[in-house]
């Protein structure tokens, strides 16, 4: 695993010659089940069926857990976060509540391990991430004439704990803010930062929106004052 980092989720087992469980119940390198038992009895085991029985068992734990374990959608543990729009780049700005030393990344930047894409943070309570529209994953929208990201604020250096933020960010491209009734220029909404969950939109997101270049959001209000548009 490139840099020994995991991008994983609670619950979600990935399978290979060891077993990594995210809930650590298991050891992180626990031999797997059908490869130990043939050792034991003097055997040489078949590479096919033990990755069959751990591939089972695996999902056995993911079911189990899956069913107890949610991540979803947290509207606490930050006091804003600011979007920046930029002609060539978007700027992500978030305050915690309190002290943190987990890691700040955008989706599928987790492996990178540094910046512009990722952060790994050492203490402190606000921090930043620049970046270009050409980097970190970061992917035009046709549809939305926006550029849009999803960047995480992970508690754990490793694993996606419930608890932990994500934040959908939105910058539209002039012509799009000049052809739309509506005018957004900007947009951050409050996301599941399970990489597995499905994407929902409702009249209920939590999200803000602003028809200039930067755009704030708060715990438990849709949109920011009108005076920080």
């Amino acid at each position: 695993m490139a840099d020994g980092r995991m991008e994983a989720v609670v619950g979600v087992v990935r399978v290979s010659c060891f077993l990594s469980w995210a809930a650590a119940t298991l050891s992180l390198e626990t031999p797997c089940p059908a490869n130990r038992s043939g050792r034991e009895n003097g055997e040489r085991p078949s590479t096919n069926a033990s990755l069959a029985v751990a591939a089972n068992r695996a999902a056995e734990w993911k079911e189990d857990l899956g069913n107890h374990v949610r991540i979803g959608v947290r509207d606490a543990g930050y006091s804003r976060v600011v979007l920046d729009c930029e002609d060539d780049h978007m700027a992500f700005v978030i305050r915690l509540e309190e002290d943190f030393e987990g890691v700040v990344y955008t989706r599928g930047s987790f492996h990178t391990g540094h910046g512009p894409c990722f952060l790994d943070a050492s203490g402190g309570k606000e921090f930043a991430l620049k970046f270009s529209y050409k980097d970190c994953s970061t992917k035009y929208d046709d549809k939305l004439g926006a550029y849009v990201n999803t960047v995480v604020v992970q508690h754990d250096d490793d694993l996606i704990f419930p608890g932990d933020l994500a934040f959908d960010l939105r910058c539209h491209d002039q012509i799009t803010v000049n052809a739309s009734l509506a005018g957004v220029k900007s947009r951050i909404s409050l996301v599941d930062p399970d990489p597995a969950s499905q994407k929902t939109t409702s009249k209920d997101d939590i999200s803000a929106t602003s028809s200039s270049s930067v755009v704030t959001l708060m715990p438990g209000r849709l949109t920011p004052p009108k005076e920080e548009l």
